[in-house]
């Protein structure tokens, strides 16, 4: 195994591990910039050195909306919070965006919670090409945006794509080309009955 460290001057310097030892008290090792010194290490490279890119990868966050005032599905589901309600029950403050009909406040609220608690499952690809987002579904165009507004200004918008072969579904953040895969929340199925009025 060989492991390559460049420094920030520049240069670089490659650790080439060889055999065991004969009394099995560790491994030889040669440096690049040292040719003809040979040294003993402790322990394997492969064993310090066994990370792999996704163990290493540093994920996202997905931003926080704590204070909700505004709610989206791609085209199927534009909801909006007011301030006061329009119809005779005081307790009813979520509305279509765009035809102020009432919308169903405990399925809205439970859409939001689970849209909140979404979180990667795993990291799938760093710096994704437009082919490979129009493949996963996740090219701006073919993608579902899930969009989260808060009061405050907080806003979070996460694009949905297909799904893979173990049931989650292909992500990523609005404007970044790493890509994941996150677990379809089951509450994703209510979107359609939140039209309900109450």
């Amino acid at each position: 195994i060989t492991v390559t460290a460049v420094w920030n001057d520049g240069t670089s310097t490659t650790y080439s591990m060889g055999d065991a030892t004969p009394f099995s008290d560790g491994y030889y090792l040669c440096l690049s910039d040292q040719s003809g010194s040979i040294y003993t290490i402790a322990s394997s490279l492969s064993e310090t050195f066994n990370k792999t890119q996704k163990e290493l990868v540093a994920m996202e966050d997905i931003p926080t909306v704590s204070d909700v005032t505004e709610f989206s599905v791609g085209n199927k589901l534009h909801a909006i919070r007011l301030d006061e309600s329009r119809t005779v029950d005081p307790d009813q403050l979520w509305y279509d965006a765009t035809t102020f009909d009432p919308l169903n406040t405990s399925v809205i609220e439970s859409l939001i919670s689970t849209a909140r608690d979404i979180s990667w499952e795993e990291w799938i690809q760093a710096n994704a090409d437009a082919s490979a987002l129009k493949e996963w579904l996740l090219d701006d165009e073919q993608a579902t945006a899930l969009m989260l507004i808060g009061g405050d200004g907080e806003a979070a918008t996460l694009l949905l794509g297909n799904q893979t072969e173990s049931g989650s579904y292909y992500a990523r953040l609005s404007g970044s080309s790493m890509i994941y895969t996150f677990l379809a929340p089951a509450e994703s199925a209510a979107s359609t009955t939140a039209r309900d009025s109450t």
